[in-house]
């Protein structure tokens, strides 16, 4: 399995010792690790399918946005996409998880360890980025429309 097979020779370039669990039927791999971003925990889940060639890198949040704060959440993270986010995309799952995730199609390629680096760099960067925003709308009154207003200010004061 070489995408397993790579992240694996990833892990080891990075000192880590969590193991990759195989399927050598199925052809599929799972890393589940944590990774701390703002020193908060995520969940770090990294997965590759050899059929399709896909490695999918999944980081999900420390915390589920509250239920009536769901479309608040997912009204932040479309805004979040569509504007900052070149890799991959924030989610909001039906059971409240936020999550970021990247998937590449390596079919014709060969896969870095350097790709899986940057696949992670991308998702810690974003997420570390917007943490504190994400935790507001998720878990407080604070409104997506409050953090859009914030977001156009900045902008708007970049470009005058």
């Amino acid at each position: 399995m070489r995408l397993a097979d790579k992240v694996q020779d990833w892990l080891d370039e990075q000192d880590w010792e969590d193991a990759i669990e195989r399927d050598e039927v199925a052809q599929t791999a799972e890393l589940h690790t944590i990774y701390r971003v703002q020193n908060q925990p995520c969940d770090l889940f990294i997965n590759t399918i050899e059929e399709k060639h896909w490695i999918s890198l999944f980081l999900y949040l420390p915390f589920r946005a509250r239920n009536e704060k769901r479309a608040d959440v997912m009204q932040l993270c479309n805004r979040i996409n569509a504007t900052y986010s070149q890799f991959g995309s924030l989610h909001v799952l039906p059971n409240s998880r936020i999550r970021f995730r990247h998937t590449l199609d390596v079919e014709g390629a060969e896969l870095s360890t350097i790709a899986i680096q940057r696949m992670l760099e991308a998702a810690g960067q974003l997420i570390d980025h917007f943490l504190s925003d994400l935790a507001a709308v998720a878990l407080t009154s604070l409104t997506a429309q409050a953090v859009f207003e914030r977001f156009d200010q900045t902008e708007n004061g970049a470009a005058s």
